[in-house]
């Protein structure tokens, strides 16, 4: 995405990476200190879009980006009846002491 960042903030990335890229027998000038942040981003980054069934927008956008289907992994999760999700939440907030 083009100026995402500021220039100031790419230098700053450039500079969090630099010794890494030095680790790899990499020299560390602006340019490998760049790749190295960006394939790193590639392998790690992950991206989760919701969408429901119901009506044509799950339809329209796999026509529209065939990449969505072809190239991602469907999860496809049924409704859950409210016990379950109130058991689940209660499980995993039960260990926060400041909610009770």
């Amino acid at each position: 995405i083009p100026d995402l960042l500021s220039e100031e903030e790419v230098d700053g990335v450039r500079k969090a990476v630099r010794s890494e890229v030095r680790e790899l027998g990499l020299l560390d000038n602006d340019e490998n200190c760049w790749s190295f942040f960006m394939n790193r981003v590639r392998q790690q980054l992950k991206v989760v879009l919701c969408m429901s069934p119901v009506g044509n927008s799950l339809r329209l956008h796999a026509r529209r980006f065939p990449a969505l289907l072809n190239c991602t992994t469907l999860d496809w999760f049924q409704e859950w009846p409210l016990e379950a999700l109130q058991s689940v939440s209660f499980k995993f907030l039960q260990d926060i002491p400041s909610i009770q």
